[in-house]
């Protein structure tokens, strides 16, 4: 765990947030890597999640039901945080002046020896009621401010509402009072349902946690019993993919397991026109299932299928915002030897051994080598994106040659992996003076990489 952290961290950019889902057995050990890696100021959250609804599973007496996500950055204070939606459904009380307001505490968690001045006598003006803190709170205000908002009436008194069995004022609150136009983001995640109308005037909380049911279910739905056990929660990691980037953003994923970080992206871009882009890192342990031999397998079929899904649910639909859609494709990549022969060296140090050990390095490249992979590490050794796009060139006559360019079209090379590479070929190629051309070495003589190294940046393998 510690390289990959530490891997991790290089990785970062300076308002990147790393998060790290562990349950109570080993968070004490995560914390200490992680302070050692990004130091304690790095900290930025410690979120808490549900992973089961019923306590019956557990072993013992006492029910673990919750696990954790820890969240560090290099600069916590740059962190882009989206925040959590108003919940603009608590403002439907009817002011009689064609306006909507909430009712909310007006007291606060302080006690009268920690809050002296809060704690008084508040007095309804029309009745002359009187009304005191419940015990262990005092009021919210103090006496001047306090009067300021009885003055523009925006208390509610109990005795207007005997049926909502009130015992102390409360504020009249408009959305325009609020300092933001989202909350902050709570480290409990949950999905929060609105107070109704009929218990507008009390304090509502409602709680429906993301669980592990949640993301074994939405994984047999898409690839039936893969031999996948208890995959995070879509939402879980909906929430944090919505929460913490921003439409362009790439999200790596070193453990990804199933997909559903991935799973979680394709489906926030869908939603919104984002364009983020993933990266999966998964190493492929077996699960004993025929279908789905490993877990890569089982990640790489999830996308495939939540691609296909999206892409039905796309159809006939217009984009957002008159933006391209995002691409609902992906690439698999898969950590190999490379294409290259490496050089053993001899056992005998005479001058026959190094002939013949030369004569196999006439071709640097292994037996049964493929011309995609080469092409994919040559572009790799180059500073290329695992994104860029490989294309033939239909006008070259005579050879194959193949133009390899980033996204964006900033920058390119070409290639040809044949045995031997005709001139006339080449002339076609219209090679510039600053373009990168690779070939095998064994394919030009002398003369006409002397040539091509006039004509271009000239790079043999």
């Amino acid at each position: 765990m510690y390289p990959r952290l530490f891997l991790a961290r290089q990785l970062l950019k300076e308002e990147g947030v790393i998060f790290v889902s562990i349950d109570d057995h080993e968070l004490h050990n995560a914390i200490m890597i992680l302070n050692e890696i990004f130091g304690e100021e790095g900290y930025l959250a410690t979120f808490v999640w549900r992973r089961r609804i019923s306590s019956s599973m557990a072993s013992s007496w006492i029910s673990a039901d919750h696990e954790y996500v820890l969240a560090y950055s290099k600069n916590p204070e740059s962190v882009y945080v989206l925040g959590d939606e108003r919940d603009m459904s608590k403002y439907n009380i009817p002011d009689g002046k064609g306006r909507f307001y909430a009712s909310m505490p007006l007291t606060v968690g302080m006690t009268k020896a920690m809050r002296p001045n809060q704690w008084y006598e508040l007095k309804n003006p029309r009745t002359g009621t009187g009304y005191w803190p419940p015990e262990g709170r005092v009021w919210g205000f103090y006496p001047p401010t306090m009067q300021k908002k009885v003055d523009e009436d925006r208390l509610i008194w109990p005795e207007d509402y005997p049926d909502r069995q009130m015992t102390t004022p409360r504020l009249k609150t408009y959305p325009e009072d609020a300092k933001r136009d989202r909350k902050p983001l709570s480290t409990w995640i949950e999905e929060k349902n609105g107070a109704s109308e009929a218990n507008a005037l009390a304090d509502v909380y409602s709680i429906s946690s993301a669980k592990n049911e949640e993301g074994t279910r939405v994984l047999k739905e898409l690839l039936g019993d893969c031999g996948f056990s208890y995959p995070k929660p879509l939402s879980l990691m909906r929430s944090l993919v919505e929460q913490f980037t921003k439409e362009d953003d790439i999200i790596l994923d070193f453990f990804a397991g199933s997909g559903t970080t991935a799973h979680a992206v394709m489906e926030v871009n869908d939603e919104n026109g984002g364009n983020r882009k993933f990266i999966m890192v998964q190493m492929p342990e077996p699960t004993g299932n025929v279908t789905f031999p490993t877990i890569s397998k089982i990640g790489i079929e999830r996308l495939k299928r939540v691609s296909q899904k999206l892409k039905e649910k796309r159809a006939g639909k217009l984009s957002l915002n008159n933006r391209d859609q995002p691409d609902l494709g992906f690439r698999v990549f898969k950590l190999a030897e490379s294409n290259h022969r490496t050089w053993t060296g001899v056992a005998d140090k005479d001058a026959e051994a190094y002939t013949v050990t030369m004569a196999l390095y006439t071709d640097p490249l292994v037996p049964g080598w493929n011309v995609e992979n080469v092409i994919w590490e040559a572009a790799i050794k180059e500073g290329f994106r695992l994104s860029s796009r490989i294309e033939k060139l239909p006008q070259v006559k005579g050879n194959t040659v193949y133009r390899v360019f980033d996204a964006e079209g900033t920058q390119s090379f070409k290639i040809c992996l044949d045995d031997r590479i005709k001139f006339s070929a080449l002339k076609a190629l219209n090679l510039a003076k600053d373009e990168l051309f690779i070939c095998r070495d064994r394919a030009i003589d002398d003369d006409s990489a002397a040539n091509l190294a006039l004509q271009c940046k000239l790079r043999t393998i």
